[in-house]
């Protein structure tokens, strides 16, 4: 079986992109989107994801949110912040929650080099 990645993110051409992304890097996975609480609620009921990778900001939730409901379902499973804008601040918070990392979208090696050490890969 496939890992599965769990993006939190309202963006499917971003989800999209990333699954390309990694594909291109060789990395094979199964993905899911969710944009809110319910969704992420339900889709961690279903299956546990391998990796979480959240947006910083959704129109009703947000990284923040995600990442205590997943401390709380699923605290081993790790956690990234993947983001258009990642700033200063939210890499201090994130080393403070408790995230694996962070990352812009606009890095695509940075993103594959984080999914490669959330699922434990060379």
């Amino acid at each position: 079986m496939k890992p599965l990645l769990l993006f939190v993110d309202d963006d499917m051409v971003d989800v999209e992109l990333s699954w390309l992304t990694l594909a291109k890097a060789g990395i094979h996975v199964e993905s899911r989107r969710v944009i809110d609480e319910a969704g992420l609620a339900a889709a961690l009921a279903e299956r546990l994801p391998d990796m979480v990778l959240a947006d910083i900001c959704l129109p009703q939730f947000d990284a923040w949110d995600a990442r205590r409901i997943c401390q709380r379902v699923c605290p081993g499973v790790p956690f990234v912040i993947y983001s258009g804008t990642v700033t200063k601040e939210t890499e201090r918070l994130a080393k403070i929650e408790g995230v694996l990392g962070t990352a812009e979208k606009d890095s695509p090696r940075e993103f594959v080099k984080l999914v490669r050490r959330a699922l434990g890969m060379p």
